[in-house]
């Protein structure tokens, strides 16, 4: 409707628009990933690209980059618009969205070891209202955005707010009731670390205790370019570090580590050299895993230290994948979403109470009421019972 006023031909043939001066406007596609390798070695000086979040990850546009470009000198720009709430919802966000304030200019750099390659990019955001002609054209189009009788991916669309992230998985997750700031857990209380290690991409652990009401991730360490013996060591070191007069019952690695590599040893068994405590195989169910997170958050059976940003992030960006419902979208960076499912499905969750606290929480009562006489009474009582239920028992008769 609009480039044939402007004296623009289009070419059905080559999916093509030609101008009389000479401009060229290209219609093109990026079904695969692969798809990108098609356009090496040409040169476009704009660049447009629609609903980026359709990609999951931003390899492929990222590789158009490269075609940017001019040698008469004429100033390249690349324009792309997208909705939240789609599998790229993630990185989006991290990119455009978070860096910056809206309508405000900001540069980032692609590659860490070069800060001094920046790309300057800047999050208009819109809104139903901004598209004026459709609201004149169909006033009763909101109504209909309403119908889909979803309230985050109403507002995500009808606000274009990418806070809320239609389509995400823990929609029972927030900030305000499963973050906490960091309290003094007993050091009897069982805890266990989880693992999931990667060198091309990150290592996430995980440190975990529970209760007997609610398990608590409570430390983090997300590092990168680390072997198998480094990591174990860095694990070591910090456990110690954060948790020193705690015993920790076992280390969960996810099930990739246990698998035969080029070398005779296997990660698990690398790691297994360094770490005293015991090394098993993470329950590596996904749905289930994520279900039983989400019902933890639902009931606050779940809390995570304020200590684990890059959990925190993960979890209120994860979205559902759209050929797996129950699943979540698998993507390069969800290793930390991956060490927490393994820490939680595969916790230590019985837990035993010394007698020295449970006799302290008994007479506790006594002791704040004055009355020190019952209160020795009901602990030699208590003592008593601990040391009959602890004595070994003679079995008689025959085995």
């Amino acid at each position: 409707m609009i480039y044939p006023a402007t004296g623009a031909q289009y070419s059905k043939a080559e999916h093509t628009w030609y101008w009389p001066d000479g401009s060229i406007l290209r219609m093109r596609y990026l079904e695969a990933d692969e798809d990108a390798a098609r356009y090496q070695g040409f040169n476009f000086t704009w660049m447009g690209i629609d609903e980026i979040g359709n990609f999951p990850s931003p390899k492929p546009i990222d590789m158009l980059w490269a075609t940017l470009r001019s040698a008469a000198g004429i100033p390249c720009v690349r324009r792309c618009t997208g909705n939240p709430g789609g599998p790229g919802t993630q990185w989006i966000k991290e990119r455009y969205i978070d860096p910056s304030e809206p309508w405000v200019p900001f540069k980032w750099a692609p590659i860490k070891d070069r800060p001094d390659l920046l790309i300057e990019s800047v999050f208009i955001p819109s809104k139903l209202e901004d598209n004026v002609r459709l609201m004149q054209a169909d006033p009763r189009y909101e109504m209909r955005l309403a119908a889909i009788n979803d309230p985050e991916m109403f507002k995500a669309w009808r606000e274009g707010d990418w806070t809320v992230l239609a389509g995400r998985y823990f929609a029972t997750f927030t900030e305000e009731e499963c973050v906490v700031p960091p309290v003094n857990l007993p050091p009897w209380l069982p805890r266990w670390i989880a693992v999931d290690w990667g060198y091309a991409h990150n290592s996430a652990v995980y440190w975990g205790a529970y209760d007997g009401e609610k398990v608590y991730i409570y430390d983090e360490l997300v590092v990168d370019g680390k072997t198998p013996v480094d990591l174990a060591k860095m694990i070591y070191k910090r456990t110690k570090l954060n948790s020193p007069n705690s015993k920790i019952s076992k280390v969960v690695l996810s099930p990739d580590a246990f698998a035969r590599r080029s070398s005779p040893k296997t990660i698990a068994s690398e790691m297994a050299g360094i770490l005293p405590w015991q090394i098993v195989q993470a329950d590596n169910d996904r749905i289930g895993g994520w279900n039983l997170m989400r019902q933890m958050f639902a009931y606050g059976q779940l809390k995570i230290f304020n200590v684990c940003p890059s959990l925190v992030k993960k979890l209120k960006v994860a979205q559902r994948d759209p050929k797996r419902p129950e699943d979540i979208l698998k993507h390069k960076g969800d290793d930390e979403l991956d060490a927490a499912r393994y820490l939680v499905k595969t916790g230590d969750l019985q837990i035993s109470i010394p007698d020295d606290v449970v006799i302290s929480d008994a007479i506790k009562g006594y002791l704040e009421n004055g009355d020190y006489m019952n209160a020795f009474v009901e602990k030699l009582r208590l003592k008593d019972a601990a040391r009959k239920r602890h004595k070994p028992r003679h079995i008689v008769g025959r085995w």
